[in-house]
């Protein structure tokens, strides 16, 4: 390979990166496949919009209150070991559920404690995995890194919900969970097989808190950095916790089963694959800013159009434009996070990515008491006027985004 090479060529003959990135393929189809498997449970077992968000909830809190521990201690420790540690938890869980189904003994608070180790897993997965895929690559070829890590996540958007509609359809929790064993089994040989090992070190002495105070003085003096943790924020508060109600919108209102509200919640993937894939291969720095915030003002006006379609097949268009605004939302956000960061200071933002993140778990029970209140139609038609006036006020107090690197 050249150094003429196009980043995206390049990387596709890196056997290191190709190994992290076959992680995070089999991983994130399991990840949404099982968001879609537990929205439709709670629903069925409870029949309740708010039901339905507490759970969803429990799959994603572990963000807020490991988020940033977990970004420090990727600084002291071996990522390679942490993931490893961390899929083996989820063969186990995903073993345990699988058995308890089968015997037809399975409670729904069960599916509550299997999502909490689950996303206790998500917690890990981005200060380790994406920091390691950003290493590997460099900065050179950070946009085609990132964005084909997009597409590729969104790419399991795509065949997670399908997959899952049709084995919770045809098995019931029981086809979902031994799915999960396999998948998980199939991602920790892919990460045994990983030959790279980061250079750079955390001097012994300095303790987890010191690593996050020197990581929030590093945000404070960093405008850019801040509004895209800022947005990023948003995003997830107001934006994708829309997916809490899928279920709830496909039974009620469209009268769907499993299978179908899984190519519904599918459609998202579809277009996000498609737009990691542009990312990837026309994106360029100075850009990275406005594709960021492009494609979250597009997100947000896709939630508010989904909100009023009538049916099913109208809805399908929709959701695939609107995933062309989280492929450009998600490949930028790790992008800038890793362009605008020092080097020595990367894993420590990414920790309070992580924390950032964990908005989206306190959007979902916005969104589900809106939805208990008003319906959830409505409800997702209101977080999106309120994400789109908050991205408005963000841009207004960060102008930065919209000129930096231009």
């Amino acid at each position: 390979m050249t150094e003429r090479s196009h980043p995206a060529l390049a990387l596709l003959a890196d056997a290191n990166y190709l190994r992290v990135f076959g992680v995070g393929l089999l991983a994130n189809t399991m990840r949404w496949l099982e968001i879609l498997v537990i929205g439709v449970y709670a629903y069925q077992e409870s029949n309740t919009p708010f039901v339905v968000a507490a759970m969803l909830f429990i799959r994603m809190s572990p963000n807020i209150v490991f988020g940033a521990l977990v970004g420090a201690y990727a600084e002291r420790f071996d990522r390679r070991l942490a993931l490893t540690i961390g899929l083996a938890a989820s063969v186990l869980g995903m073993a345990i559920l699988a058995l308890l189904s089968a015997l037809e003994v399975i409670a729904l608070w069960h599916v509550a404690i299997g999502a909490f180790v689950s996303g206790l897993f998500w917690v890990l997965e981005y200060p380790t995995r994406r920091t390691l895929l950003g290493e590997i690559a460099g900065l050179s070829r950070l946009g085609a890194a990132m964005g084909f890590d997009s597409a590729c996540i969104h790419a399991t958007r795509m065949l997670g919900p399908a997959i899952g509609g049709w084995l919770f359809e045809q098995f019931g929790l029981t086809g979902p969970y031994v799915f999960g064993v396999i998948i998980y089994t199939l991602a920790l040989l892919a990460l045994l097989t990983l030959r790279y090992r980061a250079t750079d070190e955390v001097a012994p002495a300095q303790g987890v808190i010191g690593i996050l105070r020197d990581g929030f003085a590093h945000l404070r003096g960093n405008r850019v950095l801040t509004a895209v943790l800022v947005v990023t924020m948003l995003v997830n508060f107001f934006g994708f916790s829309y997916t809490s109600m899928l279920p709830v919108i496909g039974e009620d209102k469209f009268s769907l089963s499993a299978f179908p509200i899984g190519i519904m919640a599918s459609m998202e993937g579809a277009g996000a694959m498609l737009g990691g894939l542009l990312v990837a291969t026309l994106s360029k720095p100075h850009h990275f800013t406005r594709i960021y915030v492009a494609g979250s003002f597009v997100f947000f006006v896709m939630i508010a159009t989904f909100s009023v379609m009538p049916g099913f097949s109208a809805s399908l268009p929709v959701l695939l434009v609107g995933g062309l605004g989280i492929a450009a939302f998600s490949s930028m956000q790790t992008a800038l996070v890793f362009s605008v960061s020092r080097p020595d200071m990367r894993r420590r933002i990414m920790g309070v990515l992580v924390v950032c993140i964990g908005a989206g778990p306190l959007g979902i029970l916005h969104t589900g008491l809106l939805a208990e209140l008003l319906g959830a139609d409505v409800a997702i038609r209101l977080i999106a006027f309120e994400g789109m006036v908050a991205l408005a006020a963000c841009l207004w107090r960060w102008p930065e985004l919209l000129r930096h690197g231009g």
